[in-house]
């Protein structure tokens, strides 16, 4: 017995698809004006603990802004790029090509990008945290390490969205064995 599998909605597909692109192109620079522009301990209260916050500087330099802004736009940047590449296969299923290989390597790139924005995340509050703390006294530096829980999920999304299009991937190589046959 066969069931028919519903279709995915085009409209939500299409509105996901301009969503990526959005949230791709306004990350990048929401990140980086918050690190230009925002009041010192609006940034410290995004990027860390409270125990932490005591040796921060008040009022950090200017290259230590430009610093923070550059480690942190790096995570953003390759989940702008992730974000794109899922754009490109929300197109193709919005128009029913679900197992084209340009579909399948988006899903595959999002998954990649998405890993080292995940991981650009945990690294870069050390990343930060030595830059804010350098020009304190020596034994007043500070090195913060941190796994949040919506970190790991993110490293599960990237890993699960890998094996889909692995899937995908093989699934298309059967179906085209399975053309030659008939």
């Amino acid at each position: 017995m066969t069931y028919a599998l519903p279709k995915p909605s085009p409209r939500l597909t299409i509105a996901c698809e301009w969503l990526c692109l959005l949230v791709a192109i306004g990350l990048p620079v929401g990140v980086a004006g918050l690190w230009l522009t925002s009041n010192p301990a609006d940034i410290y209260a995004a990027t860390f603990d409270s125990d932490m916050m005591q040796s921060l500087p008040t009022k950090p330099q200017s290259w230590q802004r430009l610093a923070g802004a550059a480690i942190t736009i790096a995570p953003a940047l390759a989940l702008s790029l992730g974000l794109l590449s899922a754009r490109r296969s929300l197109g193709d299923f919005a128009q029913g090509r679900y197992f084209v290989p340009e579909a399948i390597d988006g899903l595959r790139r999002f998954a990649f990008w998405v890993f080292w924005a995940v991981t650009g995340s945990i690294i870069a509050p050390s990343l930060i945290g030595l830059v804010l703390t350098w020009a304190n006294a020596p034994g007043h530096r500070e090195l913060t390490v941190s796994l949040r829980p919506d970190q790991v999920l993110g490293l599960l999304v990237a890993g699960l969205f890998w094996i889909i299009a692995g899937v995908l991937v093989n699934a298309n190589s059967l179906a085209d064995e399975n053309r030659q046959f008939v």
